[in-house]
């Protein structure tokens, strides 16, 4: 007779304060090791997300964006001139990501904006902005902005001698952020907004780029005759119309970006079935157009630091395109806080902001001709004048220098060897004159470099101070001329 099977035990009853395996203390570990898991893998797949996007976003731009922007200003047939009659440089100031960093030139971007006024059958006003571009970016400058993007020109209001006069427009939160806070700058103390000053304020390169480059021709606009009043520049409805798309590297890159865009949004819907993370994490995609506005805020709610970084590395995906259209009231910061860089109105209007001048010969010229012809203009206009003033000017020229405002002093060489060397001064003139000098022929100072507009004029007006009968002077001026006669031509970068 075959053995009965073994009846099976039953487990035995926990204990009043034991607790099964699968209960709270399971659940709140498996809470504990999901909050930590998801912690650590949200800058992860943050990043995989923004090379995703930012590689599709190229995509766009290099191949279908290509085709719909061409399309778009197909109706744009009628042609109108119009002029500026307003312009600025609106600097966005992103306080809320600045964090604890007190670098604010790296949160900070310049727009060139216009308005522009249209008369005869279309008249009415209308205001663009082009691209941003970074302020930490050392190559930027904006006394030779000439350009909104390529074609589409820009021009400041400019004064009595023709020169334009820059200016930044701020809200009121960054100005006041500026106004509060230290210089960022080892070599200049004050304040942050003081700084921002110094960094543009260039009055001679203001008066070369404006002598030696004749005024922006009309503001041509393109016009869509069924939509009158939303005309676009005519330079930037031709550059839409003629770009190509290059297909092959679009679909290269579409691979590329799908990959990693699915790979970050993998991580993010990990609770979801295969199926539905490919089919969520695709939808997206449809509003590809419009991710430079929404994806790095998206992206920010993952990861703030990643996402701060996406909205820097997108602002430099296809500049020429970026232009925003807009009545002159909502152009952006149209009403905001001024600072103007005029030579009457900047931190040089005690010296070389005292004189106006008018070109002796039409323009434009080369850019040695305008710096002679300035630093000649300088040097007649400082012998009309009674020795008081001449004293003053030389003094703050020196005072200016020490503080590292050297961006004036070179137009007054040939003036201040004039009056050290006159036999007719006064004492007090001829110090002052020679403090200008040595301070001026002391590093450090912006000596000249090859390839910076009117080299050749930068480097005859210290060859002129070598004969002058004071060894600290002399040598100094020498020595200037020796290292920019040596130094090499700069590699030439891609100006917006």
């Amino acid at each position: 007779m075959p053995p009965s099977p073994p009846v099976p035990t039953p487990p035995p009853d926990p204990s009043p304060g034991q607790q099964p395996r699968s209960g709270l203390g399971e659940y709140v570990r498996g809470i504990a090791l999901g909050t930590l898991f998801g912690r650590m893998m949200a800058p992860v797949a943050a990043t995989y997300l923004a090379i995703g996007g930012m590689v599709l976003a190229m995509d766009w731009n290099l191949g279908l964006g290509r085709f719909v922007d061409a399309k778009s200003v197909e109706t744009y047939t009628g042609r109108q001139q119009a002029h500026i009659v307003e312009s600025w440089l609106a600097l966005d100031l992103r306080v809320d990501e600045m964090g604890d960093s007190k670098y604010w030139v790296a949160f900070a971007r310049a727009s060139p904006c216009v308005v522009v006024e249209v008369e005869g059958e279309w008249a009415g006003t209308h205001a663009f902005c082009g691209a941003p571009h970074w302020v930490n970016d050392r190559d930027y400058t904006i006394h030779d902005l000439r350009q909104i993007t390529p074609g589409v020109p820009f021009d400041f209001k400019r004064d009595a001698s023709g020169f334009p006069m820059p200016e930044f427009r701020l809200d009121r939160r960054s100005i006041a952020y500026l106004a509060s806070h230290e210089s960022q700058s080892i070599f200049y103390k004050g304040t942050a907004l003081d700084e921002l000053r110094k960094r543009f304020d260039r009055p001679v390169e203001l008066a070369l780029a404006s002598w030696t480059n004749a005024r922006p021709p009309a503001f041509a606009l393109a016009i869509d005759p069924a939509r009158p009043a939303e005309p676009l520049p005519a330079a930037y409805v031709d550059m839409l119309r003629g770009r190509q798309p290059e297909w092959f590297q679009a679909i290269f890159l579409s691979v590329f970006g799908i990959a990693f865009w699915l790979a970050g949004m993998n991580m993010l819907l990990s609770g979801l079935v295969p199926v539905g993370r490919v089919v969520i994490g695709l939808l997206p995609l449809l509003a590809l157009p419009w991710w430079s506005d929404w994806l790095p805020k998206a992206i920010g709610h993952v990861h703030a630091d990643v996402g701060a970084e996406v909205r820097r590395i997108f602002g430099d995906i296809d500049p020429e395109a970026q232009l925003k259209r807009s009545t002159a009231g909502e152009a952006m910061l149209h009403d905001g806080t001024r600072v103007v860089f005029g030579l009457q109105e900047g931190l040089y209007a005690d010296t070389i902001g005292r004189f106006t001048f008018t070109p002796s010969r039409p323009i434009p010229v080369s850019p040695d001709t305008a710096l002679s012809m300035i630093a000649t203009d300088v040097a007649e206009a400082l012998t009309r004048v009674d020795t008081a003033l001449r004293v003053e000017i030389f003094e703050s020229l020196t005072r200016d220098k020490k503080a590292g405002l050297d961006q004036a002093g070179l137009v007054f060489l040939p003036a201040g060897k004039e009056a050290l060397m006159d036999p007719k001064s006064s004492e007090e003139l001829q110090r002052a004159a020679r403090r200008f000098l040595v301070n001026w022929t002391t590093t450090p100072l912006p000596e000249p470099r090859r390839g910076q507009p009117a080299f050749e004029e930068r480097v005859k007006l210290f060859r002129s101070l070598t004969d002058i009968p004071v060894d600290v002077i002399a040598n100094s001026a020498a020595s200037i001329v020796e290292n920019a006669e040596q130094s090499k031509e700069p590699a030439k970068r891609r100006r917006r």
